[in-house]
């Protein structure tokens, strides 16, 4: 079932250059996200408790000192919240409002909708529902920035008459927003087309490419929405063309600042940073110890996956947010000569099994993609050439993960097999023959990285061992001449049990199969 978004972002700013203060001096971010699916009257919506909860989490990857979120209010917890948080803004820079939910205007003023809303007359929108202009007073108190990011249903569902009780009183989505000086009003779709939803317990195509942008340091406000706006229309084919009204000055406006001020060093665990405009977002993962492997009581345990034991990876690292794109990858195919080939394995039904295929290759992988979907058909030598180009282009050391980071990373705190327990939650991997996602679409784990588990195969730096006898404990890398390699995570077309945190693969390190993708590390100091 498609949604019907619309995605309001009301930026009001004094006349500074948010470009030219360091993150540590950024001054105090703060921030409210609501979420509102839970409708009485119309039905639930599928999605804006996941947007909602993304948003959460890239507003804090990006910096923000305080994050509240709530969801499915009704009316007087909503005016409840939005007065609380009024107060909390008045030693704030920055103040953001995001609201994911149903929205109607009617005549001429925009509402948003609690979810105990009923709405039977245009006027009842005066005493069920919140004014946009009490939304905005509640960032007013920012110093430096005030953001409302709306995001609501374009189609109205309420049935509301017009005060006489004869005909239908409100319009199609939220109303114009004529731009102020120094306002930023953009819509995930134009107006009067529709906004495309994801499936269900995934984000949007504009949630997520909202959620990308937002967390990649150094976009100019008008530059990450002209962004957006491109995800959006490839991920879309097309068919939803977001559009920005603005009102701005010359000065340029962050949300997030330049990657030259947001390096690993002064960052909190968890935060992202990139060191140019087309690097990978990174994610700074502190030190620490887990158990790694799996009990020999695990459902689909390996003798692979033992002995279990007790790694400490001393030392912070970046670890790439999202598995390398085709965007990415094919970046480093246009900057080189490098030889990708002309043959890749791919399914053989009537062999059951993947058979290399003359004339496939990471550009004819089998299937559709856009440059957000995760690159295939590389193999463990084409992710080293990236890394090493990477590292060339900017002047740092990108690898791969080690083993023992991979499982780090990926467990993000977690001793059960799967993100979601010891039973695989469809709705939070990518398995079982759902067909390739684009990178982010499905949740973030505890350490602000996506598809840890599933969506395609990651390559490790290690060699393969049968056991972990003997193996390192500090969190290096397994190395012995003319080895194969390992790869975790498991892949779109796999069985759940391929994408425990502690299944191993393994394969030659010429191997190129189209379930076969990449994640970067890279050494901070």
């Amino acid at each position: 079932m498609s949604r019907i978004l619309l995605m309001a972002i009301v930026l009001l700013s004094h006349s500074f250059l948010i470009a030219a203060v360091p993150v540590q001096a950024a001054g105090k971010r703060v921030a409210l996200v609501i979420g509102n699916a839970a409708y009485t009257d119309v039905g639930t919506l599928i999605n804006p408790i996941i947007d909602a909860e993304s948003i959460k989490k890239s507003l804090e990857g990006a910096g923000f000192d305080d994050v509240r979120h709530v969801s499915n209010l009704n009316a007087d917890a909503m005016r409840r919240e939005l007065k609380d948080f009024s107060a909390r803004t008045a030693n704030a820079d920055i103040a953001m409002i995001y609201y994911a939910g149903h929205g109607v205007e009617v005549s001429g003023e925009n509402y948003l909708v609690p979810v105990d809303a009923k709405l039977l007359r245009s006027t009842d929108t005066e005493f069920e529902a919140i004014p946009l202009s009490t939304v905005r007073s509640a960032v007013a108190g920012a110093t430096k920035l005030r953001i409302v990011v709306l995001d609501a249903c374009r189609n109205n569902p309420f049935k509301l008459a017009s005060a006489d009780g004869k005909k239908r009183a409100g319009t199609r989505g939220l109303g114009n927003i004529e731009p102020r000086t120094g306002e930023v009003v953009a819509y995930s779709a134009k107006e009067g087309t529709l906004a495309q939803d994801g499936p269900a317990n995934t984000n949007s195509p504009f949630a997520a490419a909202l959620v990308k942008n937002l967390q990649e340091p150094g976009l100019e406000i008008r530059l990450l929405f002209g962004k957006v706006r491109d995800d959006v229309l490839t991920e879309t084919n097309n068919e939803q063309d977001p559009y920005t009204y603005a009102s701005l000055g010359g000065q340029a406006i962050y949300l997030n600042p330049p990657s030259d001020a947001a390096q690993p060093s002064t960052l909190k665990p968890f935060q992202t940073f990139s060191d140019c405009e087309k690097c990978p977002q990174m994610v700074l993962i502190p030190p620490g110890k887990f158990l790694m492997g799996s009990p020999d009581d695990e459902p689909d345990h390996e003798k692979e996956e033992s002995p279990q034991r007790q790694v400490t990876i001393a030392k912070a690292f970046g670890v790439g947010r999202f598995e390398i794109t085709v965007g990415q990858f094919g970046e480093f195919l246009a900057g080189t000569n490098y030889d990708i080939g002309t043959k890749c394995s791919q399914w053989n039904q009537k062999a059951q099994r993947y058979v290399a295929t003359e004339g496939s290759n990471f550009f004819k992988p089998g299937f559709d993609r856009t440059n957000n979907h995760p690159a295939t058909c590389i193999s463990w030598a084409d992710a080293k050439a990236y890394t090493e180009w990477l590292s060339q282009q900017t002047g740092q050391t990108y690898r791969l993960l080690t083993e023992a980071e991979w499982e780090y990373a990926a467990r993000a705190g977690a001793t059960t097999a799967f993100v979601s327990g010891d039973i695989l939650d469809s709705d939070k991997v990518n398995f079982g023959g759902k067909g390739q996602a684009r990178v982010g679409q499905y949740q973030p784990n505890a350490f602000n990285l996506y598809d840890m588990q599933g969506n395609v195969w990651e390559w490790t730096q290690d060699c393969y061992t049968n056991t972990y006898d003997n193996a390192p404990i500090d969190g290096s890398a397994v190395e012995t001449p003319g080895c194969e390699r390992t790869y975790r995570g498991g892949a779109w077309a796999n069985e759940a049990k391929d994408t425990r945190f502690a299944t191993r693969g393994t394969n030659a390190e010429d191997k190129r199969v189209n379930i076969f993708g990449m994640r970067v590390a890279r050494e901070v100091q």
